[in-house]
């Protein structure tokens, strides 16, 4: 089979797993959320441990306000009610509950791999932009030393 076809085959099937998951959804009388290409802030997904979101079946997907929104791809899980009222007491929030379909708890549970590569990148930026600048005796551009002061001590970008 041609990849165009198997490619157009596979979008109909995953096309059918969420239509299915938002029926489940309303019946259940849940929201449904996507969470394929969902950007979940790192600091949000740590809210649950990897390994909770895969032995739970649940992921953080969205902080707001004192609303920490989760999402689940086995919403009559037996264990999912106590689960989550202990998320809640630990986290210190309200939960609030939507499904998911299964690929859809694949690509967030996916994200953990992904956002912890990216979190120790930008730390290792800042640390090797905060030596670069502790050993560099030249003012840099956009620092304090590099701007004329004025009377008062106050910098200014025009000279």
């Amino acid at each position: 089979m041609p990849d165009h076809l198997a490619s157009q085959l596979k979008r109909f099937e995953q096309q059918e797993h969420e239509q299915a998951t938002q029926a489940l959804a309303t019946q259940l009388q849940l929201p449904y959320v996507s969470l394929v290409e969902y950007p979940i802030l790192f600091d949000v997904l740590q809210l649950i441990s990897e390994d909770e979101a895969n032995e739970q079946h649940v992921v953080t997907y969205l902080r707001a306000g004192g609303i920490v929104k989760v999402a689940t791809d086995q919403p009559t899980s037996a264990t999912l009610t106590s689960f989550l009222s202990t998320l809640a007491n630990r986290i210190k929030s309200r939960v609030a509950l939507s499904v998911c379909s299964p690929a859809s708890f694949a690509e967030a549970v996916g994200q953990y791999h992904r956002a912890a590569v990216d979190d120790l990148a930008v730390r290792q930026l800042i640390s090797e932009a905060a030596a670069s600048a502790s050993s560099s005796s030249t003012p840099t551009i956009g620092s304090a030393a590099a701007l004329p002061t004025y009377a008062g001590g106050v910098a200014s970008l025009s000279a």
